[in-house]
C-alpha cells in the first residue's frame, strides 16, 4: 500500500463532538416536582461510589485563568483503581502525556516514552471525583434545579463556599468564596460534571480560575499498562536490510529518530519505490532535507555517501542539502497538493507540529472554487489530515490541541477532520471536479 506521505498529489491526479454532559442542554426553570436535595446528595454519593466498585472512569478537565495574564490547560484522564492514571495534557499549543502506575511514572512528549520519578502525584489526585463527593457530603447547596437534554436529566446543585484541601491547587490564591456547581444524573445518580469558579488576584488586579470537569465511563473496562520504552521499541524497528524496509523506516522516523541509519537509507534509496513513483519524490526530498537540517554535524558524512550514488539519487539528495542552506521545507512558497506532500515528508522526519499547522492553514482554500489549484491544495490538505489522524496518534493529538485553543469555525473544521471518513473527502473532490468541469469553469 502506498504511503500517505505522498497521497495528496496522487489522489488529486487520480480524482481530477466531544460533548460534555449538559453542555448543550436547556436548563428548565424548575423541575416538574420539588427536588429532594437531601436524597439527591445521599444517592449521588452512594451511586458514584457503587459504580466505582470497578474503580475506573474517564474525565476531561479544563482549567482557565482570566485577567491580565490569561492561560488555559486541558487534561484528558483515564483512571483505574488503585493508582493507575493515563493523562494527556495540552496547553498553549504544547502537549505531552504521562502514565502513572503506583510509584512508577512514564512520560512522553510525542516521541517515545521514558521512565522517571512521579512528578504529578498531587495533580493526579486532583483529577479524582472525590473532591466533589466531599462537597456533597459536607455542604448544603444554595440552590437546586434541573437540566433536561435529549440524552438525560440532571439535577444541578449550586454552592458558594471556601474551598477545602481537596481543591488546594485552585484555592491557594483565592480572594473570597468560590462557586461550585455539581451535575448529578437523575437516572443513575452519578456525578457527571463539576464546575468551580475561584476569584483570585494577580499583581493587585482581579482575576479568576475556572475549572470545568466531566466524568464518564464509571466501571468501564479501562486498562492502563506500562508503555514500551524507547529501547524496547527500537529493537522492533526496521534495521534496513533491504529496500522493503525503507518506507516503514521513513514513516516511523519521527517517533524514534535513528540518524545512525541514514547512510544506509541513502544507499537503499536507488532501489526503493520512493524514487520510482513520481508522486513520492517530493515528500522523500522533504524527509531527507529535514533530517539533514536536524543533524548538521553528520552532514559531511552523509555527503560522502550521496556522492557514491547514481545520478538520479545524487541529484535529489544534493537538492535536499541545498534546501538545508535555505532553511528547509518551511522556506518553500506556494499552495498545491505537491507542497502539502512536502509538509508531510517534513513531518515524518521531525514530528514537528508546525507542519501540521501549515496543512491546517491550507484547508481554508477548499472553498476557493474559482481557482482550481488553490481548491486542490485545500481539499487534499483536509483529506490527508483526516487520513493520517487515523493512523498516527501524534497527528490526532496535535489537531486536538489546536482545537482546544481555536476559534469556533476552526474547532468545527477539526471536529470534522477527526470524525469524518477520509473517503468522504475523496467523494467531495470527485463531485466538485466533475461539477466544475461540466460547467466549463475548469479545464
Amino acid at each position: 500500500m502506498q504511503s500517505l506521505r505522498y497521497f495528496a498529489v496522487a489522489l488529486f491526479c487520480l480524482l481530477i463532538r466531544a460533548i460534555s454532559p449538559g453542555s448543550v442542554s436547556a436548563q428548565g426553570s424548575s423541575a416538574s416536582t420539588p427536588i429532594d436535595v437531601a436524597t439527591a446528595k445521599t444517592e449521588a454519593a452512594r451511586a458514584t461510589e457503587v459504580t466505582r466498585l470497578a474503580r475506573t472512569y474517564s474525565s476531561i478537565v479544563d482549567l482557565k485563568r482570566t485577567g491580565d495574564q490569561p492561560w488555559g490547560i486541558q487534561w484528558r484522564v483515564d483512571f483505574a483503581e488503585p493508582d493507575r492514571f493515563h493523562v494527556r495534557q495540552t496547553s498553549g499549543g504544547q502537549y505531552d502525556e504521562w502514565i502513572t502506575i503506583g510509584k512508577d511514572n512514564y512520560r512522553s512528549f510525542g516521541v517515545g516514552w521514558s521512565q522517571g520519578s512521579n512528578e504529578e502525584p498531587d495533580l493526579n489526585r486532583f483529577f479524582g471525583v472525590e473532591k466533589f463527593l466531599h462537597v456533597l457530603a459536607t455542604t448544603e447547596p444554595i440552590s437546586a434545579s434541573e437540566s433536561v437534554t435529549p440524552q438525560d436529566r440532571n439535577i444541578i446543585l449550586d454552592y458558594r463556599v471556601a474551598l477545602g484541601p481537596d481543591f488546594t491547587l485552585l484555592s491557594k490564591g483565592a480572594t473570597g468564596p468560590s462557586q461550585i456547581t455539581i451535575w448529578i444524573n437523575e437516572r443513575t445518580y452519578e456525578v457527571v460534571k463539576g464546575d468551580v469558579v475561584v476569584p483570585t488576584s494577580t499583581n493587585g488586579k482581579n482575576s479568576q480560575f475556572t475549572l470545568q470537569q466531566s466524568f464518564t465511563g464509571y466501571g468501564a473496562s479501562i486498562r492502563i499498562e506500562a508503555p514500551p520504552m524507547l529501547s524496547a521499541v527500537a529493537q522492533k524497528l526496521p534495521d534496513l536490510k533491504g529496500p522493503e524496509d525503507l518506507a516503514q523506516f521513513i514513516d516511523s522516523y519521527y517517533q524514534h529518530p535513528r540518524p545512525e541509519l541514514i547512510s544506509r537509507a541513502i544507499e537503499l534509496l536507488p532501489t526503493s519505490t520512493d524514487l520510482k513513483v513520481p508522486n513520492a519524490i517530493g515528500p522523500t526530498l522533504a524527509f531527507f532535507t529535514e533530517v539533514f537540517l536536524a543533524n548538521p554535524v553528520r552532514l559531511p558524512e552523509w555527503k560522502s555517501v550521496i556522492d557514491k550514488q547514481d545520478a538520479r539519487t545524487k541529484s535529489l539528495l544534493t537538492r535536499a542539502v541545498d534546501w538545508v542552506g535555505e532553511g528547509g521545507v518551511l522556506s518553500v512558497d506556494g499552495h498545491s497538493p505537491g507542497v502539502n506532500d512536502l509538509y508531510w515528508g517534513a513531518f515524518f522526519a521531525t514530528g514537528k507540529r508546525v507542519f501540521i499547522e501549515q496543512l491546517l492553514d491550507e484547508t481554508k482554500y477548499a472553498n476557493q472554487l474559482d481557482d482550481k489549484d488553490l481548491w486542490a491544495a485545500g481539499i487534499t490538505a483536509k483529506w490527508s489530515l483526516a487520513s493520517n489522524a487515523r493512523q498516527h496518534p501524534l497527528v490526532r493529538t496535535i489537531l486536538e490541541s489546536e482545537k482546544a485553543n481555536a476559534d469556533k469555525p476552526t474547532q468545527d473544521l477539526i471536529a470534522d477532520l477527526l470524525t469524518k471518513d477520509p473517503t468522504d473527502y475523496q467523494r467531495e473532490m470527485r463531485e466538485t471536479a466533475a461539477k466544475q468541469q461540466a460547467a466549463g469553469k475548469w479545464k
